[in-house]
């Protein structure tokens, strides 16, 4: 037995009302504003970590040359003071 069905296309877009449809699509366009929003707020914030690391970053690295020179004058003057010793 053959059934013969009407061939509809039940795809839920076309029975949107317009103004529905309207709606969505500026729902969307904010929801992508918000987004972009958010993201460049993200950007801004990762930026603002990564000047903050590399100043930290710079800061150390002047103190350990500092500290290299203070230790290697020291050692030059230990290098002196046993020279004279012997």
């Amino acid at each position: 037995m053959l059934l013969h069905l009407p061939l509809t296309n039940d795809c839920p877009s076309e029975h949107i009302n317009p103004k529905k449809r309207k709606h969505t699509l500026e729902d969307k366009d904010q929801k992508q504003k918000e987004r972009i929003l958010r993201n460049r707020a993200a950007a801004q914030d990762s930026r603002d970590r990564k000047r903050r690391y590399i100043s930290n970053l710079e800061n150390d690295n002047q103190q350990l040359k500092e500290k290299n020179e203070e230790l290697n004058k020291r050692l030059q003057t230990c290098r002196i003071k046993m020279w004279k010793s012997d």
